[in-house]
């Protein structure tokens, strides 16, 4: 048999059982004379009574402190591992939290509570008997860990195991966590079966997505969760709530304003240091002071120089929780598109000023790109545009192949616009069946 103490603090306060003593002998020792005018009614006093009542004294004397004991004993959490029948085989599920709450500091103080979950793991194993198997559960999925497939009876690779787990940034779901130990046991046969949850109980970790298939319990099966309480933190804490764009197209060369909303969830105020970097190689610290209970809204500038995939970290340094002090964006930066115009620029009156502002695309994120009627097929060649503009009176002096270009562009899922010319909006020839409209007839 072997024993896992979960709160090892309250067994070294076992020396407090032995308090009630201590009171005893020091009023005992503190003895004060009283005078009496007579001692008749002493001397008719039995001895055995006075004998009777020592007893009593020393019967209560010795409960109390064995009431102190007791409630050390039950306080520290310890629990019987690996005990078991001659003959008898045991299967087992440790269940282990490696959510990121997990690496607060331990009430017994000196590490977190993942290293003593890992610790107490250890002696469930240690203590396996011969034929005894176990698996190990976590409740948050880690591709980068190695666990055994299902049972096993090696206890060397399930120390080996343990000895690689590590602390993830994740939010624990102990419900799928408990159903998928069920799972595990419900496959092996054995005489006693029994999981082991080792957490510091998140409420947030119990809230069940599915609920714990409890019908699947055999007689013979076993629960027991080891609680790691946390230590109450002595500083403040900062969490980063949201963090979000302002607007969500994002072009070269163009400041984006991202926006961090960070929160104080302790009930300390909190001084840290707020660290901002992106793809570009820019980066910001700055330190901020955040009272208990308050919020604070930070906003930094993006300039992506490249199109492509970018992103953007925001981390929190200095606070007594490092569980909630990351965040991570990604975006995509289209660059400057290419609107093709075919026609005379005083066809399009104010249109090309609404679609580019900015000469450079800097604005709006698209350029005006004039071409004539009879090269519009070379100028698509070139470089697919954001949509094509035309005059309906373009549309006669068309060739052929520049409307072939025109339909497959369509046809494909480009944009085309059609509009009369600002300077001569009389009605124009012949159209492509294709297009579907011609002037003067409503588009539906």
């Amino acid at each position: 048999m072997s024993l896992a103490i979960t709160n090892p603090l309250f067994i070294w306060l076992l020396p407090v059982a032995l308090l009630p003593l201590v009171f005893h002998l020091y009023y005992r020792l503190r003895r004060k004379p009283v005078k009496f005018p007579s001692f008749m009614f002493f001397l008719m006093i039995d001895r055995r009574f006075s004998a009777k009542r020592r007893i009593r004294e020393y019967l209560l004397l010795l409960a109390r402190m064995l009431f102190i004991a007791l409630l050390l004993l039950a306080l520290s959490g310890i629990v019987a591992t690996g005990t078991k029948s001659e003959g008898t085989r045991h299967s087992m599920a440790i269940v282990i939290d490696n959510s990121s709450s997990m690496g607060m500091e331990a009430i017994s103080g000196g590490r977190s509570n993942f290293e003593l979950a890992i610790e107490t793991a250890g002696k469930i194993v240690a203590a396996m008997g011969g034929g005894d198997r176990a698996a190990l559960i976590l409740t948050v999925e880690d591709p980068a860990a190695s666990l055994p497939a299902g049972c096993t009876d090696d206890k060397n690779l399930l120390k080996a195991s343990l000895d690689n787990l590590a602390l993830t940034e994740a939010q624990g779901n102990i419900p799928a966590a408990l159903n998928k130990a069920l799972a595990t046991l419900e496959k092996t046969h054995a005489d006693r079966f029994e999981i082991h949850v080792l957490s510091d109980m998140q409420q947030h970790e119990w809230q069940a997505s599915a609920p714990i298939a409890l019908d699947s319990l055999s007689t013979n099966f076993h629960l027991t969760v080891h609680r790691m309480p946390v230590k109450a933190p002595e500083r403040g804490n900062a969490a980063i709530a949201s963090m979000c764009f302002l607007e969500p197209r994002f072009i070269v060369n163009r400041a984006s304003v991202l926006e961090i909303t960070l929160f104080n969830n302790s009930l300390h105020d909190a001084q840290f240091q707020l660290d901002i970097r992106d793809s570009s190689g820019s980066a910001r610290s700055e330190t901020i002071t955040l009272q208990a209970g308050a919020e604070s809204v930070v906003h930094h500038n993006i300039v992506p120089k490249l199109n492509g995939l970018h992103w953007a970290a925001a981390q929190i340094e200095g606070d007594s929780f490092a569980g909630d002090n990351k965040a991570f964006i990604a975006f995509n930066c289209s660059g400057v598109r290419k609107v093709l115009l075919c026609g005379d620029v005083k066809d399009f009156g104010v249109l090309p000023l609404a679609i580019a502002p900015a000469p450079d695309g800097a604005l709006s994120g698209m350029v005006n790109v004039f071409c004539p009627p009879e090269s519009i097929k070379t100028a698509m060649q070139d470089d697919k545009p954001l949509f094509i503009a035309l005059a309906w009176q373009s549309i006669p002096a068309l060739d052929e192949q520049s409307v072939s270009a025109l339909k497959a562009f369509v046809s494909d899922g480009g944009s085309m616009l059609v509009l009369p010319s600002s300077v001569s909006p009389e009605s124009a020839g012949n159209v492509p069946q294709w297009l579907g409209a011609k002037p003067g007839r409503p588009l539906m």
